[in-house]
């Protein structure tokens, strides 16, 4: 014998109309298109220029260095003996690695990566 899936019927519903759920209700005085926007963020290449290029090495590196070794860190973050209190000592153990640089190549990364500062 063959069984017939039906779906469930779909009804539509005013955008202004209640609803339970996880859709927001709205009165039907609000319309979103003529709420103001907010003022937007800075863009994010303003941002970058006023950043210290040696504070952007050291953004760069983490990310690189926590990118590459992400299996690794998981492997830790997941032990027995990880607590609150290890995190930072995990940072500040890979922010060590920066020194492995000079200060010019430090520099010279740093300006590159917050914009050619």
């Amino acid at each position: 014998m063959s069984r017939v899936h039906r779906s469930p019927q779909k009804t539509a519903r005013s955008p202004h109309s209640q609803t339970t759920g996880t859709r927001l209700a709205r009165r039907p005085s609000e319309d979103p298109s003529k709420t103001p926007d907010p003022t937007p963020p800075p863009p994010r290449a303003a941002k970058k220029q006023q950043q210290d290029p040696q504070e952007a090495f050291t953004a760069f590196y983490l990310r690189q260095v926590t990118s590459e070794l992400a299996e690794d860190l998981d492997k830790i973050r997941s032990a027995a003996d990880f607590n609150d209190r290890s995190l930072p000592l995990l940072v500040e153990a890979l922010k060590q690695g920066v020194k492995t640089f000079g200060v010019e190549e430090r520099l010279r990364i740093g300006r590159a990566a917050a914009g050619g500062m």
